[in-house]
Protein backbone atom coordinates (compact mmCIF):
# COMPACT_ATOMS: atom_id res chain seq x y z
CA UNK A 1 0.00 0.00 0.00
CA UNK A 2 1.27 3.61 -0.96
CA UNK A 3 1.75 6.29 1.32
CA UNK A 4 -0.84 8.37 1.90
CA UNK A 5 -0.62 11.78 -0.24
CA UNK A 6 -1.58 15.28 0.61
CA UNK A 7 -5.06 16.42 -1.13
CA UNK A 8 -4.91 19.90 -1.74
CA UNK A 9 -3.12 23.01 -2.07
CA UNK A 10 -2.09 25.27 1.16
CA UNK A 11 -4.17 27.45 2.46
CA UNK A 12 -3.42 30.42 4.91
CA UNK A 13 -5.70 30.24 8.23
CA UNK A 14 -5.51 31.71 11.75
CA UNK A 15 -5.04 29.21 14.94
CA UNK A 16 -5.80 29.49 18.93
CA UNK A 17 -5.58 26.19 20.98
CA UNK A 18 -7.71 24.60 24.04
CA UNK A 19 -7.45 21.36 26.33
CA UNK A 20 -6.67 21.95 29.82
CA UNK A 21 -8.85 25.68 30.44
CA UNK A 22 -12.00 23.62 31.19
CA UNK A 23 -12.91 22.85 27.37
CA UNK A 24 -11.97 19.22 26.71
CA UNK A 25 -10.62 17.63 23.59
CA UNK A 26 -12.74 14.47 24.51
CA UNK A 27 -16.28 16.07 24.40
CA UNK A 28 -16.44 17.41 20.69
CA UNK A 29 -19.24 17.67 18.77
CA UNK A 30 -18.30 14.85 16.60
CA UNK A 31 -18.81 12.41 19.17
CA UNK A 32 -15.48 10.84 19.04
CA UNK A 33 -15.34 10.25 22.83
CA UNK A 34 -11.96 9.91 24.22
CA UNK A 35 -9.13 11.10 21.90
CA UNK A 36 -6.02 8.37 22.80
CA UNK A 37 -2.58 9.39 22.03
CA UNK A 38 -1.30 6.47 20.71
CA UNK A 39 -4.38 6.45 18.13
CA UNK A 40 -4.75 7.86 15.03
CA UNK A 41 -3.66 11.39 15.07
CA UNK A 42 -3.94 11.43 18.92
CA UNK A 43 -4.24 14.34 21.31
CA UNK A 44 -3.40 16.72 17.74
CA UNK A 45 -6.88 17.59 17.29
CA UNK A 46 -8.88 21.02 16.06
CA UNK A 47 -12.12 22.42 15.99
CA UNK A 48 -13.28 24.58 13.22
CA UNK A 49 -14.91 27.88 13.03
CA UNK A 50 -18.55 27.19 11.99
CA UNK A 51 -18.84 30.32 10.06
CA UNK A 52 -15.87 29.31 7.89
CA UNK A 53 -16.78 27.61 4.31
CA UNK A 54 -14.25 24.49 5.43
CA UNK A 55 -16.85 23.72 7.97
CA UNK A 56 -19.25 21.79 6.44
CA UNK A 57 -18.59 18.10 6.18
CA UNK A 58 -15.52 18.63 8.48
CA UNK A 59 -16.04 15.65 11.05
CA UNK A 60 -13.69 13.25 11.11
CA UNK A 61 -11.22 15.32 8.13
CA UNK A 62 -7.88 15.59 8.58
CA UNK A 63 -5.33 18.04 8.28
CA UNK A 64 -1.48 19.05 7.91
CA UNK A 65 -0.70 22.17 9.66
CA UNK A 66 2.23 24.34 9.63
CA UNK A 67 2.87 27.46 11.41
CA UNK A 68 3.33 31.15 9.22
CA UNK A 69 4.96 33.48 10.52
CA UNK A 70 2.62 36.63 10.00
CA UNK A 71 0.75 39.55 12.09
CA UNK A 72 -2.43 38.03 12.70
CA UNK A 73 -6.42 39.76 13.35
CA UNK A 74 -8.70 39.22 15.73
CA UNK A 75 -12.79 39.73 15.29
CA UNK A 76 -12.65 43.00 16.65
CA UNK A 77 -9.97 44.17 14.87
CA UNK A 78 -6.64 43.71 16.72
CA UNK A 79 -3.50 42.66 15.38
CA UNK A 80 -1.11 40.33 16.78
CA UNK A 81 2.64 40.77 15.90
CA UNK A 82 3.87 36.89 15.07
CA UNK A 83 6.44 37.02 13.28
CA UNK A 84 8.55 35.58 15.70
CA UNK A 85 5.96 33.13 16.59
CA UNK A 86 7.32 29.87 14.49
CA UNK A 87 9.25 27.83 17.15
CA UNK A 88 9.44 24.87 14.56
CA UNK A 89 10.38 26.73 10.91
CA UNK A 90 8.36 24.67 8.35
CA UNK A 91 7.52 21.07 10.55
CA UNK A 92 4.13 20.13 10.24
CA UNK A 93 1.39 18.38 12.58
CA UNK A 94 -1.71 16.36 11.19
CA UNK A 95 -4.63 17.43 13.37
CA UNK A 96 -8.23 15.56 12.80
CA UNK A 97 -11.30 17.54 13.34
CA UNK A 98 -13.51 16.73 16.25
CA UNK A 99 -15.39 20.01 17.39
CA UNK A 100 -16.50 23.37 15.96
CA UNK A 101 -15.40 26.61 17.09
CA UNK A 102 -18.83 28.51 17.04
CA UNK A 103 -19.53 32.07 16.03
CA UNK A 104 -23.34 32.34 17.34
CA UNK A 105 -24.45 30.02 20.34
CA UNK A 106 -28.27 30.02 22.10
CA UNK A 107 -27.98 33.14 24.58
CA UNK A 108 -24.38 33.38 23.95
CA UNK A 109 -22.86 31.02 26.59
CA UNK A 110 -20.28 29.48 23.92
CA UNK A 111 -20.14 31.77 21.71
CA UNK A 112 -16.78 33.28 20.20
CA UNK A 113 -17.25 36.26 18.22
CA UNK A 114 -13.44 37.03 18.61
CA UNK A 115 -12.63 34.26 16.66
CA UNK A 116 -14.94 32.01 14.83
CA UNK A 117 -17.03 34.61 12.93
CA UNK A 118 -14.69 33.80 9.84
CA UNK A 119 -13.65 37.49 10.15
CA UNK A 120 -10.86 39.25 7.67
CA UNK A 121 -11.25 35.45 5.53
CA UNK A 122 -9.72 37.52 3.19
CA UNK A 123 -6.29 37.70 4.99
CA UNK A 124 -6.74 35.37 7.98
CA UNK A 125 -8.55 32.39 6.11
CA UNK A 126 -9.82 29.90 8.38
CA UNK A 127 -10.07 29.94 11.63
CA UNK A 128 -8.70 26.32 13.90
CA UNK A 129 -8.74 25.98 17.58
CA UNK A 130 -5.96 23.35 17.94
CA UNK A 131 -5.53 21.32 20.75
CA UNK A 132 -2.60 22.54 23.18
CA UNK A 133 -0.52 19.65 22.00
CA UNK A 134 -1.02 20.65 18.40
CA UNK A 135 -0.22 24.25 19.05
CA UNK A 136 2.86 23.66 21.01
CA UNK A 137 4.71 21.51 18.58
CA UNK A 138 4.52 24.91 16.08
CA UNK A 139 4.78 27.67 18.68
CA UNK A 140 4.42 28.75 22.16
CA UNK A 141 1.72 28.54 24.21
CA UNK A 142 1.90 31.89 25.77
CA UNK A 143 1.10 33.66 22.03
CA UNK A 144 -2.49 32.38 22.66
CA UNK A 145 -2.79 32.69 18.93
CA UNK A 146 -0.46 32.52 15.66
CA UNK A 147 -0.47 32.61 11.24
CA UNK A 148 -0.63 29.20 9.77
CA UNK A 149 -0.96 27.53 6.51
CA UNK A 150 -3.32 23.89 6.12
CA UNK A 151 -3.89 21.63 3.72
CA UNK A 152 -6.83 18.63 3.71
CA UNK A 153 -5.04 14.90 3.82
CA UNK A 154 -5.47 11.64 4.56
CA UNK A 155 -5.46 11.19 8.12
CA UNK A 156 -3.17 8.12 8.06
CA UNK A 157 -0.53 10.76 6.31
CA UNK A 158 2.85 11.32 7.35
CA UNK A 159 4.58 14.57 7.27
CA UNK A 160 7.76 14.81 5.73
CA UNK A 161 9.31 17.18 8.30
CA UNK A 162 6.77 16.49 11.47
CA UNK A 163 7.08 18.77 14.64
CA UNK A 164 8.45 17.66 17.40
CA UNK A 165 6.15 16.88 21.01
CA UNK A 166 6.00 19.75 23.25
CA UNK A 167 6.03 19.16 27.26
CA UNK A 168 2.12 19.13 28.18
CA UNK A 169 0.66 16.13 29.53
CA UNK A 170 -2.62 15.04 29.79
CA UNK A 171 -4.12 16.87 33.47
CA UNK A 172 -5.58 14.19 35.50
CA UNK A 173 -9.03 14.98 35.26
CA UNK A 174 -9.02 14.88 32.02
CA UNK A 175 -8.03 10.88 32.40
CA UNK A 176 -10.14 8.16 30.44
CA UNK A 177 -11.09 7.12 34.24
CA UNK A 178 -12.53 10.82 34.95
CA UNK A 179 -14.40 10.78 31.83
CA UNK A 180 -16.01 7.40 32.10
CA UNK A 181 -13.38 5.48 29.66
CA UNK A 182 -11.10 2.77 30.22
CA UNK A 183 -7.06 2.62 29.76
CA UNK A 184 -4.81 5.77 29.80
CA UNK A 185 -4.20 8.64 27.96
CA UNK A 186 -2.48 6.78 25.48
CA UNK A 187 -4.30 3.85 24.84
CA UNK A 188 -8.01 2.11 25.54
CA UNK A 189 -7.78 -1.05 28.25
CA UNK A 190 -8.56 -3.05 24.81
CA UNK A 191 -9.46 -2.23 21.12
CA UNK A 192 -12.96 -3.03 21.72
CA UNK A 193 -13.58 0.02 23.73
CA UNK A 194 -12.36 1.78 21.05
CA UNK A 195 -14.67 0.52 18.32
CA UNK A 196 -17.87 0.83 20.85
CA UNK A 197 -17.03 4.70 20.42
CA UNK A 198 -18.89 6.07 17.53
CA UNK A 199 -16.93 6.89 14.73
CA UNK A 200 -19.15 8.09 12.05
CA UNK A 201 -21.18 11.73 12.49
CA UNK A 202 -22.43 14.13 9.86
CA UNK A 203 -22.60 18.36 10.30
CA UNK A 204 -25.78 19.73 8.56
CA UNK A 205 -24.01 23.10 7.90
CA UNK A 206 -23.09 26.08 9.91
CA UNK A 207 -25.89 27.00 12.37
CA UNK A 208 -27.91 23.82 12.16
CA UNK A 209 -28.57 20.94 14.33
CA UNK A 210 -25.74 18.84 14.16
CA UNK A 211 -24.35 15.42 15.49
CA UNK A 212 -24.34 11.65 15.30
CA UNK A 213 -26.66 9.30 13.69
CA UNK A 214 -27.11 5.82 15.22
CA UNK A 215 -29.40 3.12 15.85
CA UNK A 216 -30.49 1.63 19.27
CA UNK A 217 -30.19 -1.96 19.33
CA UNK A 218 -31.74 -2.64 22.92
CA UNK A 219 -34.30 -1.54 25.12
CA UNK A 220 -37.01 -2.41 27.01
CA UNK A 221 -39.88 -1.48 24.36
CA UNK A 222 -39.78 -0.36 20.61
CA UNK A 223 -40.63 2.17 18.35
CA UNK A 224 -39.70 1.63 14.72
CA UNK A 225 -37.60 4.85 14.13
CA UNK A 226 -37.05 5.17 10.06
CA UNK A 227 -33.63 7.04 8.81
CA UNK A 228 -35.32 9.15 6.54
CA UNK A 229 -37.53 10.33 9.45
CA UNK A 230 -33.81 11.04 11.84
CA UNK A 231 -32.73 13.17 8.12
CA UNK A 232 -36.25 14.86 7.97
CA UNK A 233 -36.08 16.05 11.30
CA UNK A 234 -32.92 17.67 10.50
CA UNK A 235 -33.54 19.12 6.93
CA UNK A 236 -32.01 16.71 5.06
CA UNK A 237 -34.55 14.93 3.69
CA UNK A 238 -38.37 16.17 2.88
CA UNK A 239 -40.91 13.60 4.64
CA UNK A 240 -42.18 12.62 1.43
CA UNK A 241 -38.77 10.51 0.59
CA UNK A 242 -39.10 8.46 3.72
CA UNK A 243 -39.52 4.36 3.25
CA UNK A 244 -39.86 1.59 5.48
CA UNK A 245 -36.52 -0.32 3.44
CA UNK A 246 -33.90 1.87 6.13
CA UNK A 247 -35.75 1.61 9.63
CA UNK A 248 -33.77 1.03 12.92
CA UNK A 249 -35.66 0.24 16.49
CA UNK A 250 -35.13 2.19 18.67
CA UNK A 251 -36.11 2.44 22.58
CA UNK A 252 -38.96 4.85 24.10
CA UNK A 253 -39.00 3.63 27.62
CA UNK A 254 -41.27 4.64 29.93
CA UNK A 255 -42.03 8.29 29.34
CA UNK A 256 -38.36 9.90 30.74
CA UNK A 257 -35.68 7.58 30.39
CA UNK A 258 -31.83 7.23 30.87
CA UNK A 259 -29.75 7.13 27.14
CA UNK A 260 -26.12 6.99 28.34
CA UNK A 261 -23.01 8.39 26.35
CA UNK A 262 -21.27 5.52 24.62
CA UNK A 263 -18.72 3.20 26.70
CA UNK A 264 -20.18 5.07 30.00
CA UNK A 265 -22.94 4.79 32.56
CA UNK A 266 -25.57 7.10 33.87
CA UNK A 267 -24.55 6.40 37.26
CA UNK A 268 -20.93 6.92 36.49
CA UNK A 269 -21.56 10.89 34.81
CA UNK A 270 -23.40 11.43 37.68
CA UNK A 271 -21.16 10.08 40.79
CA UNK A 272 -18.57 12.50 38.04
CA UNK A 273 -20.60 15.41 38.51
CA UNK A 274 -20.76 15.66 35.09
CA UNK A 275 -25.13 16.09 35.07
CA UNK A 276 -24.76 19.92 34.30
CA UNK A 277 -21.93 19.76 31.60
CA UNK A 278 -22.73 21.35 28.21
CA UNK A 279 -21.89 18.40 26.52
CA UNK A 280 -24.28 16.20 28.15
CA UNK A 281 -26.98 18.47 28.30
CA UNK A 282 -26.91 18.82 24.44
CA UNK A 283 -26.91 14.97 23.40
CA UNK A 284 -29.73 14.50 26.29
CA UNK A 285 -28.29 11.84 27.91
CA UNK A 286 -29.12 10.69 31.58
CA UNK A 287 -32.02 12.55 31.79
CA UNK A 288 -33.81 10.41 34.73
CA UNK A 289 -30.63 9.89 36.85
CA UNK A 290 -29.56 13.64 36.45
CA UNK A 291 -32.78 14.90 36.97
CA UNK A 292 -34.50 16.41 34.31
CA UNK A 293 -37.72 14.82 34.09
CA UNK A 294 -40.91 16.57 33.83
CA UNK A 295 -44.56 15.13 33.93
CA UNK A 296 -44.83 16.49 30.39
CA UNK A 297 -42.00 14.51 28.98
CA UNK A 298 -44.81 11.65 27.59
CA UNK A 299 -48.15 11.50 26.98
CA UNK A 300 -49.94 8.82 24.87
CA UNK A 301 -51.00 8.27 21.54
CA UNK A 302 -53.61 7.16 19.72
CA UNK A 303 -52.16 3.79 19.79
CA UNK A 304 -51.03 4.02 22.67
CA UNK A 305 -47.51 4.02 22.68
CA UNK A 306 -45.11 6.58 24.28
CA UNK A 307 -43.09 9.50 22.72
CA UNK A 308 -40.57 11.34 24.13
CA UNK A 309 -39.72 14.43 22.02
CA UNK A 310 -36.13 16.16 21.84
CA UNK A 311 -37.87 19.32 22.82
CA UNK A 312 -39.00 17.91 26.44
CA UNK A 313 -42.34 18.37 25.41
CA UNK A 314 -45.30 16.12 25.30
CA UNK A 315 -46.56 15.14 21.98
CA UNK A 316 -49.82 14.19 20.79
CA UNK A 317 -49.60 11.25 17.97
CA UNK A 318 -49.43 14.02 15.31
CA UNK A 319 -46.60 15.83 17.31
CA UNK A 320 -48.33 19.07 17.00
CA UNK A 321 -49.85 21.33 19.74
CA UNK A 322 -52.87 22.19 17.96
CA UNK A 323 -54.90 21.62 15.17
CA UNK A 324 -53.34 20.80 12.42
CA UNK A 325 -55.86 22.78 10.49
CA UNK A 326 -54.65 25.99 12.74
CA UNK A 327 -50.63 27.63 11.62
CA UNK A 328 -48.90 26.17 14.50
CA UNK A 329 -45.44 26.58 15.94
CA UNK A 330 -43.27 23.59 16.46
CA UNK A 331 -39.46 24.18 17.74
CA UNK A 332 -36.28 22.90 16.23
CA UNK A 333 -35.71 19.91 18.47
CA UNK A 334 -33.96 20.27 21.68
CA UNK A 335 -33.32 24.08 20.68
CA UNK A 336 -34.88 27.24 21.67
CA UNK A 337 -38.30 28.13 21.54
CA UNK A 338 -39.82 30.11 17.75
CA UNK A 339 -39.64 33.67 19.59
CA UNK A 340 -35.72 33.18 20.50
CA UNK A 341 -35.29 31.57 17.32
CA UNK A 342 -37.08 35.04 15.35
CA UNK A 343 -34.93 37.01 17.35
CA UNK A 344 -31.66 35.71 16.24
CA UNK A 345 -32.69 36.04 12.69
CA UNK A 346 -33.01 32.54 11.68
CA UNK A 347 -36.27 32.24 10.62
CA UNK A 348 -35.03 32.05 6.62
CA UNK A 349 -32.53 29.30 7.78
CA UNK A 350 -32.47 26.25 5.44
CA UNK A 351 -33.37 23.60 7.90
CA UNK A 352 -35.86 26.06 9.68
CA UNK A 353 -38.08 26.62 6.41
CA UNK A 354 -37.19 23.23 5.12
CA UNK A 355 -38.67 21.13 8.27
CA UNK A 356 -41.21 24.18 8.75
CA UNK A 357 -40.46 25.01 11.76
CA UNK A 358 -41.72 28.07 14.19
CA UNK A 359 -44.42 28.42 11.11
CA UNK A 360 -46.28 31.03 12.86
CA UNK A 361 -43.71 32.89 14.49
CA UNK A 362 -41.64 33.00 11.35
CA UNK A 363 -45.00 34.28 9.49
CA UNK A 364 -45.23 31.62 6.97
CA UNK A 365 -48.50 30.50 7.69
CA UNK A 366 -50.78 29.92 4.23
CA UNK A 367 -54.20 28.80 5.29
CA UNK A 368 -54.00 25.18 7.32
CA UNK A 369 -51.24 23.94 5.01
CA UNK A 370 -48.71 25.02 7.81
CA UNK A 371 -49.76 23.66 10.52
CA UNK A 372 -50.16 19.81 8.66
CA UNK A 373 -46.45 20.70 7.90
CA UNK A 374 -45.59 21.50 11.58
CA UNK A 375 -47.15 18.19 12.70
CA UNK A 376 -45.48 16.03 10.57
CA UNK A 377 -42.27 17.91 11.23
CA UNK A 378 -42.25 16.98 14.98
CA UNK A 379 -43.92 13.83 14.36
CA UNK A 380 -40.28 13.30 12.70
CA UNK A 381 -38.95 15.04 16.09
CA UNK A 382 -40.73 13.16 18.18
CA UNK A 383 -38.48 9.62 17.76
CA UNK A 384 -37.38 8.05 20.86
CA UNK A 385 -34.86 8.61 23.40
CA UNK A 386 -32.47 6.55 22.36
CA UNK A 387 -32.52 8.12 18.77
CA UNK A 388 -33.57 11.63 19.85
CA UNK A 389 -29.91 11.47 22.00
CA UNK A 390 -27.97 10.83 19.13
CA UNK A 391 -29.79 12.37 16.59
CA UNK A 392 -29.80 15.46 18.08
CA UNK A 393 -26.91 16.15 19.62
CA UNK A 394 -25.66 19.95 18.34
CA UNK A 395 -22.30 21.26 17.41
CA UNK A 396 -23.34 24.66 19.14
CA UNK A 397 -23.28 22.85 22.41
CA UNK A 398 -20.03 21.21 22.15
CA UNK A 399 -17.39 21.55 23.95
CA UNK A 400 -16.12 25.16 22.53
CA UNK A 401 -12.66 27.23 24.16
CA UNK A 402 -10.47 29.55 23.99
CA UNK A 403 -7.32 30.21 25.20
CA UNK A 404 -6.43 34.58 24.97
CA UNK A 405 -3.24 35.95 23.76
CA UNK A 406 -0.87 37.45 26.31
CA UNK A 407 1.26 40.33 25.37
CA UNK A 408 1.45 42.05 28.62
CA UNK A 409 -1.22 43.25 31.08
CA UNK A 410 -3.05 45.46 28.59
CA UNK A 411 -3.32 42.33 26.33
CA UNK A 412 -4.55 40.23 29.04
CA UNK A 413 -7.08 42.16 30.26
CA UNK A 414 -8.15 42.71 26.88
CA UNK A 415 -8.23 38.99 26.57
CA UNK A 416 -10.54 38.35 29.97
CA UNK A 417 -13.23 40.82 28.78
CA UNK A 418 -13.19 39.89 25.16
CA UNK A 419 -13.32 35.65 26.01
CA UNK A 420 -16.01 33.23 25.03
CA UNK A 421 -16.89 32.47 28.70
CA UNK A 422 -17.56 36.04 29.64
CA UNK A 423 -20.33 36.06 26.61
CA UNK A 424 -19.05 38.64 24.92
CA UNK A 425 -20.76 39.85 21.29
Amino acid sequence: MGAATAQGDWQKGRATYYGTDGWSIHKGSCGFGYQYKDIGTGWDIAAIADASPEFAGSCGRCYEIRCEARAVIDGYDNSFDRSGACKAGDASVVVRTVDNCPCQYPSNAYSNKRWCCNDHSDTQGTHFDMSLWAFEKLADLKLGVAGIEFRRVPCGYRPANPAPDGPSTMPAFESPAALGYSGTPYAPANLQDLYQQKLVQRFDGPGATQGAMSAATEGSTGTEVTLEQVLTQHGELSSSSASASASATASTGNGCTDVAPSGSTCQKEKDNKQCSEPWLLSGNYCRATCGRCTLSDSSSSDNGSSKVSNNDSGSSDNGSSSSSSDCTDVSPPGEADCQQQKAWGKCKEAYIVKSNYCAATCERCSGGQAGASSSSAADSGSVSAAAAASASAKAWASSTRQQQPEEGAKVQAYAKASSRRSGRD
